[in-house]
């Protein structure tokens, strides 16, 4: 075995290859900037009486991309059989907060649609190495939403459609005509909103309104129909369903092979009040379709890794008339063929707004959250958003969630979030001690009964060799007398660490906390591989760096597994032996993976290694046996289960004797 080992170590290498072809890592956009605002995020209500611009954009041409618009006069009031819509389309950008406060960002708006184009946020950027000009520059900043050129057309956010039911009263397409906008200002004059409007001429007025609400990362949106007092045949008094797309397309800013993205998501609350959510990633193999979720739908939109865009209710009533949701996939054909970032989502939601009456009016209010999904402000936002984050960390998601927990505490008293994994990993390892060493006890105690019985073992497999029934029998007779079975309280430990482990992959795979999160020298990102330096392009297999974490992981694992008891029965070192091969192939799965992991990973060995090494010395494990308890242990199964054998083989004999009387006869 000793002899192959090294072709066992050029076959992992060589997987590490193939693996590092199939799933190549990421190109690097740059660490964004861990220093964002700090102040905690809140649901804040808009100003009781906004300022808004005397003026709508609706009759000046479309200004240049980067070009903010101009600001023309309010138009007059429209008769009631007038359409209500611009003549021309126009971008309008609009910046909302400051350097240094919470919730800072860029959008850019057109009329057409009444659409969202693209929204980034100024509290973090593509690139840690940036110079205050550059920080003050959206084109460094991280893109939360985009717009992408379908097939069907160009996309967006925002958007609002007419659906079944409401195409008497909108016969043209609310997500293609052009809508009078009119941006809104604060008391300083600074832009906090854009308002759009849009009338088909039937009396029939529909307001779309969107604002950023100051200290956090959400934003007002509202729709409103309002119904011209001097209308003369108003429609039938009933509810209207609209189509809302609250998200239409999120940007990749960190690529993962093992986090698909981008996702769109909907939850949904039953009628005994439970949550049901669903996140299509890419992959599923569904490219188009509705959310299988309970009505009403309290929370839809898309999400990436670090980041999401989500829609919720402001009050009881519009969280009751959000009905259904939906999610469509696309295209970005302005993107090359193969880039992370030309398979995009958005997702739709079914709102039922009432008809009013004339010279009355409907509204539905809404909340949007435009951020990171952060366990400071994403929580702080709605208690809705803990169901993403659960979903994130998957099945084990109660102990992701505690330990991530107690990661955050231990950050804020350290600074420093690769030092909190080593705590956290110490803090693990101390919790599960005395249960490692009653295992390893039992354990040892079991091998020095096997050392003390093995001579009679080889006496009974000399006696019956010829005989594999007759050997068995005897060998369970024995096992049976002495209590020699191998103590279930030995594998507890690793039952224990399964979930803890998984948990903790979960929790460090999703972690917002951690991106761009430094620890020593090179390891910049504990998200991220480690990256020690580069190898070079056109190296075979999309191999481009040198990660060395994961292999100081690995050399430590098999360092373990040699400083381990080496056990007495062949089959035990036969398993030991096959072992020594899952130190490598787990080297190949992780290569990539993030360093924060890899660094947990290294620091549980050399737990362990210490363990083995220092106190099993200056405490040894007690190998001592013991008096057989027969009322204690397995001792009880044990005597079952040769209860039941015996009694299987009594039947099968006498259901032999019965036919070798048959037979006689």
């Amino acid at each position: 075995m000793e002899k192959r080992f090294p072709l066992a170590l050029l076959l992992c290498f060589l997987a590490v290859m193939l693996w590092a072809r199939l799933f190549p890592p990421p190109e690097l956009q740059g660490p964004g900037d861990p220093g964002g605002p700090q102040a905690p995020a809140s649901d804040v209500e808009p100003p009781q009486s906004p300022a808004e611009t005397p003026a709508t954009p609706a009759a000046t041409p479309a200004p240049a991309a980067g070009q903010a618009s101009g600001q023309a006069p309010e138009p007059a009031p429209e008769p009631a059989a007038a359409p209500l819509a611009a003549e021309a389309e126009q971008l309008i950008e609009q910046r909302y907060g400051s350097a240094g406060q919470v919730g800072r960002f860029f959008a850019r708006f057109s009329n057409r649609g009444g659409r969202l184009i693209e929204l980034k946020t100024g509290d973090y950027f593509t690139s840690s190495k940036l110079g205050p000009a550059e920080r003050d520059d959206p084109a460094h900043w991280v893109t939360l939403l985009d717009s992408a050129a379908d097939v069907h057309g160009p996309t967006g956010s925002l958007l609002v459609d007419a659906g079944l039911g409401a195409r008497d009263l909108f016969p043209a397409p609310l997500d293609a005509v052009l809508w009078q906008a009119r941006e809104l200002l604060d008391d300083s004059g600074q832009a906090r909103g854009i308002e759009f409007r849009y009338g088909p001429g039937n009396g029939y007025t529909l307001i779309k309104r969107f604002e950023a609400l100051p200290g956090g990362y959400d934003f007002a949106l509202t729709l409103r129909l309002e119904a011209a007092a001097d209308m003369t045949a108003p429609l039938p008094a009933k509810a209207r369903q609209l189509v809302l797309r609250p998200a239409g397309v999120a940007a990749v800013e960190y690529e993962d092979s093992f986090y698909q993205q981008p996702n769109a998501l909907a939850l949904g609350r039953g009628r005994k009040g439970e949550f049901d959510l669903e996140s299509k990633p890419h992959g599923s193999g569904d490219e188009l379709g509705n959310f299988d979720v309970p009505a009403p739908v309290v929370l839809a939109g898309v999400h990436v890794k670090y980041f999401a865009v989500l829609l919720r209710g402001a009050d009881s009533i519009s969280e009751a008339r959000t009905r259904t949701a939906s999610f469509r996939r696309l295209s970005d054909l302005s993107e090359p063929a193969g880039s992370p970032f030309r398979e995009q989502v958005v997702t739709d939601v079914n709102l039922d707004l009432e008809l009013p009456a004339p010279g009355q009016a409907s509204e539905l209010a809404f909340r949007l959250y435009a951020g990171p999904k952060d366990h400071r402000h994403f929580l702080a936002a709605s208690p809705l958003h803990r169901e993403v984050l659960d979903s994130d960390l998957s099945t084990f998601s109660g102990i992701g969630s505690f330990l991530t927990d107690v990661l955050l505490l231990l950050e804020r008293g350290v600074k420093n979030f690769g030092v909190a994994i080593i705590l956290l990993t110490l803090l693990v390892r101390l919790a599960l001690f005395p249960l490692n060493r009653r295992a390893q006890t039992a354990m040892a105690r079991y091998q020095t009964k096997m050392k003390r019985l093995q001579p009679a073992l080889d006496a009974i497999k000399k006696k019956h060799e010829d005989d594999p029934q007759k050997l068995r029998q005897e060998q369970a007779v024995l096992m049976q007398k002495e209590g020699a079975f191998p103590p279930l309280g030995g594998c507890l430990p690793v039952f224990l660490q399964l979930p803890i482990f998984f948990g903790l992959f979960s929790a460090l795979r999703t972690n917002f906390e951690l991106r761009q999160a430094p620890f020593v020298s090179w390891i910049s990102d504990l998200s991220r591989p480690d990256r020690l330096f580069e190898l070079g392009e056109g190296l075979p297999f999309g191999l481009t760096h040198f990660n060395l974490l994961p292999v100081l992981m690995v050399i430590l694992w098999i360092w373990q597994q040699k400083a381990m008891p080496q056990p007495t029965d062949e089959q035990a070192k036969s398993m030991q032996r096959i072992m020594l091969f899952m130190p490598p192939v787990m080297g190949v799965f992780l290569y990539n993976y993030a360093a924060g992991l890899s660094l947990y990973m290294i620091t549980q060995s050399l737990l362990g290694i210490l363990e083995i090494k220092v106190i099993k010395k200056l405490w040894p494990v007690d190998e001592r046996e013991v008096p057989r308890d027969p009322n204690k242990g397995c001792a009880p199964f044990a005597k079952r289960l040769a209860e039941m054998a015996e009694a299987q083989q009594a039947q099968a004999k006498q259901l032999q004797q019965q036919k070798n009387r048959g037979k006689g006869r």
